[in-house]
C-alpha cells in the first residue's frame, strides 16, 4: 500500500505538469500569417464548347460547262490572290486549246474542293470553297437559366487551344428545343491566331458581375457549425461567421453579415489553431 502512493503521487503531479503547461503554452502570444481583405469585383461566369467553323466563306464557280483538266490546289493549304487553283477547257475534243485558268479570288485557304480532274462540271457548278481565316463563328447550346442573363451584343471571351480570344454574342434563340432543353448561342470571334475550322472551342459567358470578397482558400476554416474567417482586432482573434462558394485559381468568394473592410486583416494560416479573442503576432514573413 506504501508502494503505491508514491506512484500515485508521482502520477498526478506529472499530469498536472502537462496540463499546467499546455495551458500556458495556449496563452502565449501566436504568431500568424495575414491577408489584407479588399473588396474587388467578382464576376459570375459560364463556359460551353462549339466547334469554329468560318464566318466567311468565299465560293469559286465554273464560268462556263467544261472539262476540269487540272487541280492545282489541295485542301488546307494557304492560297494568294490571283493564285491558280485548276484549268478546264471548253471543247473536249481539240486538245490544242488553251485551257482556262481559274484563280483565287482572296488571300485565304482552302476550305472544300468540289470537283476533281478529268470531271465534266456545268456553269456555275461550285469548284473550291475558300476562307480568309481571320473570321471565324461557333455555335453553343445554353441552359434557360443562363441564357436569361445574357443579351445579344455581350462580350464574350474564347478559349481555343490555350490562346485567349475575343467575341461577340451575335444571335440568340427565344426557343428553348424541346429535345435538348437549351437555347441555341451563335457566337463571332475576330483572330489572327490561326485558327482552323473544326478546333475546339470554349467560350466563357460572365453571366453576373458585382463587389465581393475573395480570399484564399487556406484563410477559410471549416467547423461543425459552419465555415468562418479568423480576423483580427486589435490584434485579438475574432471569428466570423461566412458562406463560402469555390471560385478559380485556388481563390473563395466569401459573403456574410459580419464581413467588411473595417476589419482589414484575416489570419492566412497559423502555425497551431487558434480561439476566440486569442492574441496574436504578425509574421513579416511571407507565406
Amino acid at each position: 500500500m506504501n508502494s503505491i502512493k508514491p506512484k500515485a503521487l508521482w502520477i498526478f503531479f506529472f499530469l498536472f505538469s502537462i496540463i499546467h503547461t499546455s495551458g500556458h503554452a495556449s496563452r502565449k502570444t501566436a504568431m500568424v500569417f495575414v491577408n489584407h481583405l479588399k473588396q474587388q469585383p467578382i464576376e459570375t461566369q459560364a463556359s460551353y464548347y462549339g466547334r469554329l467553323t468560318p464566318l466567311k466563306l468565299f465560293k469559286v464557280y465554273s464560268p462556263l460547262e467544261a472539262l476540269v483538266t487540272e487541280i492545282k490546289a489541295q485542301e488546307g493549304i494557304k492560297v494568294k490572290r490571283g493564285q491558280v487553283l485548276a484549268t478546264i477547257k471548253k471543247n473536249v475534243i481539240d486538245m490544242d486549246i488553251n485551257p482556262l485558268e481559274i484563280k483565287s479570288p482572296i488571300d485565304g485557304f482552302i476550305l472544300d474542293i468540289n470537283t476533281v480532274e478529268n470531271n465534266l462540271v456545268l456553269k456555275n457548278q461550285p469548284l473550291f470553297s475558300l476562307y480568309d481565316g481571320l473570321t471565324f463563328q461557333t455555335t453553343v447550346y445554353l441552359s434557360p437559366d443562363d441564357a436569361n442573363k445574357l443579351k445579344i451584343g455581350d462580350n464574350v471571351t474564347i478559349n481555343v487551344s490555350n490562346h485567349y480570344l475575343k467575341g461577340k454574342l451575335k444571335t440568340l434563340s427565344e426557343r428553348i428545343d424541346p429535345h435538348t432543353g437549351t437555347r441555341s448561342a451563335h457566337i463571332w470571334i475576330d483572330s489572327k491566331k490561326g485558327l482552323r475550322p473544326g478546333q475546339l472551342a470554349k467560350v466563357i459567358f460572365t453571366l453576373e458581375k458585382k463587389e465581393g470578397f475573395l480570399i484564399s482558400k487556406n484563410a477559410l476554416q471549416k467547423s461543425p457549425g459552419g465555415d468562418y474567417i479568423n480576423f483580427l482586432e486589435d490584434n485579438k482573434v475574432k471569428k466570423v461567421k461566412v458562406f463560402s462558394k469555390r471560385r478559380h485559381n485556388d481563390l473563395i468568394e466569401v459573403w456574410g453579415k459580419e464581413v467588411n473592410t473595417k476589419k482589414p486583416y484575416i489570419v492566412k494560416s497559423s502555425v497551431n489553431p487558434l480561439m476566440e479573442g486569442q492574441v496574436v503576432e504578425i509574421s513579416k514573413q511571407k507565406r
